[in-house]
């Protein structure tokens, strides 16, 4: 974290995005180890601190209003703060919504002919059911409608349904 923070002081952007993306993967690493209560919160505050190096480091192309840096920076702030912890006064979220403020949202619209038609802004999922793969009978799971406790105790022990 110490070389990513001097090499962006320095002004090498490149360097200091290399290094915040190693750093990146290895606190994602240690944070997915085990449940989220057993996870050191150093590893979150890590997290969230090379976040934010990575995107100061892409802050000279939000800077020229490339809109592609702009979304990769905003994505590095996102996951800042879903994956890590608060530190330095929150300045993730400060970055995060000062670029919102001075670039508006970045995320790319959708033609409207890709999105599903919804009423008064329901949330809509659609599923393309061929894209499923199919399950054969032999692993179909039976279905019994409210068996005896008997019954019941039969399908478990022998895994035969009625």
């Amino acid at each position: 974290l110490q070389r990513a923070q001097a090499a962006l002081a320095c002004g090498d952007q490149t360097a200091a995005g290399q290094l915040g993306d190693v750093g990146i993967d290895r606190c994602y690493e240690r944070i997915n180890q085990g449940h989220w209560k057993d996870v050191e919160r150093v590893w979150r505050v890590a997290y969230s601190a090379f976040s934010l190096v990575c995107a100061l480091a892409l802050q000279v192309g939000v800077e020229r209003g490339d809109t592609g840096v702009l979304e990769r920076a905003t994505q590095y702030c996102d996951m800042g703060l879903l994956f890590g912890a608060p530190f330095a006064e929150d300045q993730l979220s400060i970055l995060a919504e000062h670029m919102v403020a001075e670039h508006g949202d970045v995320a790319p619209e959708e033609p409207a002919s890709k999105r599903p038609h919804t009423d008064e802004g329901a949330f809509v999922i659609t599923l393309d059911h061929a894209a499923l793969p199919s399950v054969p009978a032999a692993r179909s799971v039976p279905r019994v409608a409210l068996p005896s406790m008997e019954a019941f105790q039969r399908i478990i022990d022998v895994g035969e349904a009625r």
